[in-house]
């Protein structure tokens, strides 16, 4: 969902482009990112997409290819941002630093599995690094294991959300 634009000019734009002249928008009114087309969006460094500041929303009517509906947008859009953002930060350190076990830092070495110490200063120092790279592999494991448990409680979250609100609309009725 894209706040309206602060700017008078671009915000008459967005609503002429939405068919609604006589409305005007509030501080709280949202339109949703299903209305921009790829070009308006930008990529940040943590991965996740923000629409860009000079963007103007373009799909409407017939050029919108599907109908949908808040809920599902919004569920699409915070599963796609954090799997993105993790998937990227995994591959980001896959490339610099493999997951090394033990056995496997001492056939790189050529230290055989019985004997732990060595004298050559290379090999104690390549041994430190692969440590070091290993226990960063591990954090980042650990790291990334807690992220993606965040994301499925706020999918869950976000899937119930819309009952809560019916329910919340139901009494509203009621009373």
């Amino acid at each position: 969902m894209c706040r309206f634009p602060k700017d008078s000019e671009r915000k008459k734009i967005w609503i002429q482009n939405m068919n609604r002249t006589d409305w005007i928008p509030t501080s709280d009114a949202r339109l949703c990112d299903v209305h921009f087309a790829s070009d308006m969006w930008m990529t940040i460094k943590d991965g996740s997409r923000r629409v860009k500041s000079d963007a103007i929303p373009t799909i409407f009517g017939e050029n919108l290819a599907t109908s949908t509906t808040r809920q599902n947008t919004m569920t699409e859009a915070a599963e796609t941002d954090v799997f993105e953002n993790i998937s990227n930060e995994m591959e980001e350190e896959m490339k610099i630093n493999k997951d090394i076990t033990e056995e496997e830092k001492n056939n790189v070495l050529g230290i055989s599995s019985n004997r732990t110490e060595t004298s050559d200063p290379y090999v104690l120092q390549r041994l430190e690094q692969l440590e070091m790279l290993w226990k960063k592999s591990e954090r980042l494991r650990l790291q990334m294991k807690k992220k993606l448990q965040q994301a499925k409680r706020k999918i869950k979250r976000l899937q119930v959300e819309p009952e809560l609100l019916q329910d919340r609309n139901k009494w509203l009725r009621i009373i």
